[in-house]
């Protein structure tokens, strides 16, 4: 048979009361819980008069918090005085039954029992003993919970800060993340950018010394043809002038060398241009161009893509064929590339790298 505690057979005497000793258990307990408040709101304040980058709105929470405190500190006193009234009450009710048992008792033994120990020792043992067993019930009791209740306490509390703190390091590490992502995205597109000034402005070298090498050879071109027009006008021969005059050879042959000076120019800026353009497209599909042309017209609109001229309006014009001519070409092409339609021409974009080479 398993042995009771003299905890519990001291709570047999409680009675009805028994109720209030738990009761003033728990109440122990939480003024114990209570009292630590008190403690975070001056730890609070210390935290606010000391922090080294004051804030006004802070600094207006310090009577506040002071207040909440000596509320808290009350509050737990109140507790306190509630849970020693319970276990008053139970210790009380304790005492009494126990003296009215050993009492009962008493009389029930034999006479010479009591004239040999004598009925004033007998009594002194009863208070002490009664007395004993109310202190333990009464303070020893409910102190013991509430001094077990603080260490539980303050682990609680130091487990809940430690979360938060883990959570604040967590969330930092969180937006430190996110910020080195968009770091390296915003390095990514610093690069691209430099690459793409880089490569613009080596396009403007090489197209600006090539721009002025033909408006130089354009006016010797223009002043010869000028002076044969001229020579014709003195020798009279008007027929042979307006022949001249109506002929558009001179005009086609000059736009070959355009497209011949412009083809040179572009390719030398953008070596592998054809090679890389036919990766982008499926292999029966791919572009073959005829011995004596460097680029067909399909690959002129996309090296002026290439160059930065999207506008189909100018493509048009500088290839003098119409505007819808421009759209069938990039629609067809787009038709027949190996990737996706709406990345074909930002791949053209990223094609090559311009070369500065001397003019």
């Amino acid at each position: 048979m398993k042995k009771r505690s003299d905890l519990s057979r001291l709570m047999e005497y409680a009675g009805g009361h028994r109720v209030f000793t738990y009761v003033s258990w728990v109440l122990s307990a939480l003024s114990a819980l209570v009292a630590l408040v008190p403690f975070l709101y001056i730890w609070m304040i210390l935290r606010d008069v000391l922090n080294a980058a004051p804030d006004y709105f802070r600094a207006v929470n310090i009577p506040h918090y002071g207040w909440m405190a000596l509320l808290f500190a009350a509050l737990s006193y109140l507790i306190y005085v509630c849970a020693l009234l319970c276990s008053h009450l139970s210790a009380f009710r304790v005492a009494t039954n126990l003296r009215l048992a050993v009492s009962e008792h008493l009389a029930r033994l034999p006479l010479g029992f009591t004239e040999r120990y004598g009925s004033g020792k007998l009594r002194k043992v009863i208070q002490e003993s009664t007395g004993a067993a109310e202190t333990y019930l009464a303070h020893q009791l409910p102190d013991q919970y509430a001094a077990m209740a603080t260490p539980v306490g303050l682990l609680v509390l130091l487990f809940v800060y430690l979360y938060k703190q883990l959570r604040r390091v967590y969330r930092i590490k969180e937006e430190l993340s996110q910020t080195n992502a968009k770091l390296a995205r915003l390095n990514e597109e610093l690069g691209e950018k430099n690459e793409q000034l880089s490569d613009s402005n080596a396009v403007k070298v090489q197209y600006i010394a090539r721009f002025f090498d033909l408006c130089s050879m354009y006016i010797d071109k223009m002043d010869d043809y000028r002076k044969s027009l001229k020579k014709l006008a003195q020798d009279r021969k008007f027929d042979e002038l307006n022949r001249r005059l109506k002929s558009t050879s001179m005009l086609e042959d000059e736009q070959d060398e355009l497209y011949k000076n412009f083809d040179a120019i572009f390719l030398n800026l953008y070596p592998s241009f054809v090679e890389d353009f036919n990766a982008l497209l499926t292999e029966d599909e791919r572009i073959v161009l005829k011995q004596e042309d460097l680029l067909n017209k399909e690959l002129r609109i996309y090296a002026l893509l290439r160059l930065g001229i999207t506008d189909s309006v100018k493509i048009a014009s500088f290839l003098r064929c119409s505007l819808s001519t421009v759209y069938n070409y990039r629609t067809k092409v787009r038709n027949k590339a190996a990737i996706s339609r709406e990345e074909f021409e930002k791949m053209v974009m990223k094609i090559g790298t311009a070369h500065k080479t001397d003019v």
